[in-house]
């Protein structure tokens, strides 16, 4: 039988690449269709305002990526306490 376990190691690196992604929007620019005042002001607003979800998004995804480790550490300890437990009532004397 193959053995079932949970993989805290794997959990680290998954988060670990997670991270390393650059979330920072800051840099990036826009160009409009149009050039008069109207136009630019609205070109701004929709910009910056999609520059803010991708942010929070981004965060959003950082914030449970770094859960998922505690996460495994909670199921690994919950499997290796669940083997002993097996293992002591599967202990039948042979």
């Amino acid at each position: 039988m193959a053995k079932v376990s949970s993989n805290v190691e794997g959990a680290r690196q998954a988060v670990a690449l997670i991270l390393e992604v650059d979330i920072d929007v800051s840099w990036q620019s826009a160009s409009l269709g149009s050039s008069n005042v109207v136009s630019m002001k609205d070109g701004m607003s929709v910009a910056t305002g999609f520059q803010q979800r991708i942010d929070e998004f981004a965060k959003s995804v950082v914030k449970q990526a770094e859960s998922l480790v505690g996460l495994a550490v909670a199921i690994e300890t919950r499997d290796q306490n669940d083997a002993v437990c097996l293992a002591g009532s599967l202990d039948v004397g042979f």
